[in-house]
């Protein structure tokens, strides 16, 4: 549980947190929340068999499923953000605004706060690949990664300690978290996310990106 924590972030970003930590499956529910409303305009109620968002997840469809799922948005729901980026504005509010499951139609019904439009600007996200996302479920630190460099249209060196502390690793020891990166980025070079990695005698992580890089990437190089 946290109350109102500073969560380390890029620069220029703020975020702070109050409620139940989020985990990489309830960050996989949300974006597969945020597909399945693209029809809609953002604040109206979007209705899904709990079903379809299980399969779309790639998971079975059994009671735990369901069970599941209903702790991802409970979770996303009752969370707060406070998301501050600097020379722009704060949105303080619920990455989900409320929800409603009907126990007889097993459908969700649920909606998304019009002030989160800002979040889902042509400039303020970065598309990725959900087969990719899929094939690592279950690898926590692998998925944190993959979202982490698609947001770079070119990743730069980084830091082994940086990586620790912006994916909010547990791992006591740094030493102990190189070992699990060493796994995860293994992962990500095994499912082509990536072409190949290293770390650096200075403890740098090197990344060559294997997949296409987005047209909005590529305007951001041409304009470096």
């Amino acid at each position: 549980m946290f109350e109102n924590a500073l969560l380390a972030t890029v620069e220029g970003i703020e975020i702070r947190f109050t409620g139940r930590q989020f985990n990489q499956d309830d960050h996989d529910v949300l974006m597969q929340l945020v597909y399945m409303a693209a029809y809609k305009p953002l604040g109206e109620y979007v209705m899904v068999p709990a079903n379809a968002i299980l399969k779309a997840l790639g998971r079975k469809i059994g009671k735990s499923q369901h069970t599941q799922l209903e702790d991802e948005i409970t979770r996303l729901v009752s969370g707060t953000v406070i998301v501050r980026q600097k020379g722009i504005g704060k949105y303080i509010g619920h990455l989900v605004d409320n929800a409603f499951k009907d126990d007889i139609t097993r459908r969700w019904c649920y909606r998304f706060n019009p002030d989160l439009r800002a979040l889902y600007g042509p400039h303020a996200y970065t598309l990725i690949n959900w087969e990719q996302r899929i094939t690592l479920r279950g690898k926590d630190l692998a998925r944190w990664l993959h979202l982490y460099l698609v947001g770079h249209a070119a990743p730069f060196p980084v830091k082994v300690a940086t990586l620790k502390k912006l994916s909010g690793s547990r791992a006591k020891e740094l030493k102990n978290f190189r070992g699990k990166l060493r796994l995860a980025l293994n992962d990500l070079k095994a499912t082509h996310i990536i072409d190949d990695w290293m770390i650096d005698k200075n403890d740098l992580v090197h990344v060559v990106r294997g997949e296409a890089i987005s047209e909005s990437q590529k305007r951001h190089l041409l304009r470096q």
